[in-house]
């Protein structure tokens, strides 16, 4: 069995892009030989999602992981023809730990890349691409650049809601020097902007997230996520599908909920920290806030600042979509760039393949 999975290992090929988004980096996979999807049903988005996660996983072990990738690489995988009839390119997302089901960065990236390597033609000023993800279809637009102006992308979220406030909620973490568990009681957001966020200012945890060292940051997030995540059930929400209804990341921020700045960071799949402020995260900041009073649908941009890069996301109220459960479209907005291109390879004998992690 290992030698035949070795063998196939040594015919993989893998075309890919990579970009950033606020330094967060996307590595997109335009080609890959063999077609992992070639044998499987195009019924639906969710359907190939669930076809790469539970047959063909070695395809995001490859491109993600070392030793060509690393533990917080992020990777979009294009596929055309679209699976939904009124997008352009339908995208599965995959990390460390394996698939998201949205992503604000990579969407952000996706618009400048499709304008720029003929996904769609473009139209400037501004160039539209729809972009299905596993969480529906995402409307973005590229702003071209020009002497005065520099460019920058834009999307319109899936419908995003604050699923429930969480008040007097206990928890208990363990510090790691001492091995003794700490009891909490926390007051936290659970909020969907295309995938489920924890969001809760740091200094309930006695954190803070310009000056605590990541890994703490980390630890602390992991533990806090499990807990909620042990205890709470997203999968009531009528709203959603099964494949959607997780906790995927927790936010941590500075405390200024509607304000017109903010920090924070982002803590996802297993323990991978967001360079950026979150894409989707910062959609579903806003949908907490919408539903608090604390923002309105008033065309005003809010700043969301990562705490450690410093790199910005900014984040609006676009439309009430459903008073009855709540529900809003968020727009956000920021500035990707290339940084590469080539093809990933495996060699015959490499015995690190199809890839590993050391974190």
């Amino acid at each position: 069995m290992q030698e035949r999975q070795q063998q196939m290992y040594t015919c993989v090929s893998a075309t890919v892009s990579d970009m950033h988004t606020a330094g967060e980096p996307l590595r997109i996979i335009e080609k890959v030989t063999p077609d992992p999807l070639l044998l499987s049903q195009r019924t639906s988005l969710l359907a190939l999602r669930r076809h790469l996660s539970d047959n063909c996983d070695w395809l995001r072990r490859f491109v993600v992981l070392e030793p060509r990738g690393h533990a917080d690489m992020y990777a979009a995988y294009l596929i055309r023809p679209a699976c939904h009839p009124q997008a352009d390119v339908s995208v599965l997302f995959l990390h460390n730990d394996g698939y998201s089901t949205m992503c604000g960065h990579a969407v952000i990236a996706l618009a400048k890349y499709g304008a720029s390597r003929g996904l769609v033609e473009a139209t400037p000023p501004r160039t539209t691409v729809n972009i299905e993800c596993p969480c529906g279809l995402v409307r973005a637009v590229y702003h071209h650049g020009d002497e005065d102006n520099p460019d920058s992308s834009s999307f319109i979220s899936v419908p995003a809601f604050l699923d429930a406030t969480y008040n007097n909620f206990t928890v208990q973490l363990e510090d790691q020097s001492s091995k003794q568990f700490t009891e909490l009681t926390l007051n936290f957001d659970l909020a969907y902007g295309g995938a489920y966020y924890v969001i809760l200012p740091a200094r309930q945890l006695g954190l803070d997230i310009q000056t605590d060292a990541v890994d703490l940051l980390i630890r602390i997030c992991q533990q806090l996520k499990a807990a909620i995540s042990s205890r709470v059930d997203v999968s009531r929400n009528e709203l959603l599908c099964p494949d959607l209804a997780f906790i995927y990341g927790v936010i941590l921020t500075d405390g200024r909920d509607g304000e017109l700045e903010s920090d924070n960071l982002c803590v996802f799949a297993d323990g991978e920290v967001d360079r950026s402020p979150t894409g989707s995260g910062v959609t579903a900041r806003v949908a907490a806030q919408a539903a608090k009073g604390q923002v309105r649908q008033d065309g005003v941009w809010r700043t969301f600042r990562n705490s450690k890069t410093g790199s910005v996301m900014l984040g609006r109220l676009a439309e009430e979509v459903d008073a009855a459960s709540g529900t809003v479209r968020v727009e956000v907005s920021g500035r990707a760039f290339f940084t590469g291109s080539g093809v990933l390879t495996a060699e015959t004998g490499d015995p690190m393949l199809p890839g590993f992690r050391v974190k």
